[in-house]
């Protein structure tokens, strides 16, 4: 499978799921284990980790999380697009990524919803001293969604986050408040045209 093979040559390492076509769920599980075996240990600094494009199941995300504790993964960056999972899955994947330093965590295209943005608030202390950058564009989040970041964001859960990508997540007036209230933080929000 060239597709695949090419998955484990880039760096960072990239999966894409014209890589996994064709593959039982068994050999999905397998794959993206590797994979996130792969993305662990190889490679310059910083220790990144690309998803696209591909439907997450929950055993998917269990094996993965049994993965990185077991290789000891140290990642400071996740970038997980068009990746849509359920709530379940998505959960277990925050809690995941969670046990991960990460700097930089990409999230966009996944129609994350407010369920979603209020997971992922659960699991963020654990990147307190290290989150740089979210980027949780075209999720569906609506005013809900964005209230429970902005307001968690304004307690100071992530004081080093300076950037914040919330582009298109259907967004109406009255989150302006909350999101003027970030930029008065020195970081740098894109809350986007919606």
């Amino acid at each position: 499978r060239p597709s695949l093979r090419a998955a484990f040559e880039e760096q960072p390492p990239r999966l894409a799921a014209d890589a996994v076509e064709g593959c039982s769920k068994e050999e999905r599980v397998q794959v993206l284990s590797l994979f996130a075996a792969w993305a662990a240990v190889t490679g310059e600094p910083p220790r990144a980790m690309i998803l696209e494009e591909m439907t997450l199941e929950l055993p998917e995300v269990e094996e993965l999380a049994g993965t990185l504790q077991t290789c000891g993964a140290q990642l400071e960056e996740w970038d997980m697009t068009r990746c849509p999972a359920n709530d379940a899955t998505m959960r277990g994947l925050f809690q995941a990524l969670g046990t991960q330093p990460l700097r930089r965590l990409n999230l966009g295209y996944n129609a994350l919803g407010p369920t979603g943005a209020c997971a992922l608030v659960g699991v963020a202390p654990n990147w307190v001293s290290s989150l740089e950058h979210l980027s949780l564009e075209m999720n569906g989040l609506g005013d809900s969604g964005c209230r429970e970041v902005a307001g968690a964001l304004a307690r100071g859960l992530l004081p080093a986050l300076r950037v914040l990508e919330l582009g298109w997540n259907e967004l109406s007036a009255t989150c302006a408040p909350a999101l003027a209230a970030l930029l008065g933080r020195g970081g740098s929000a894109d809350a986007g045209d919606e």
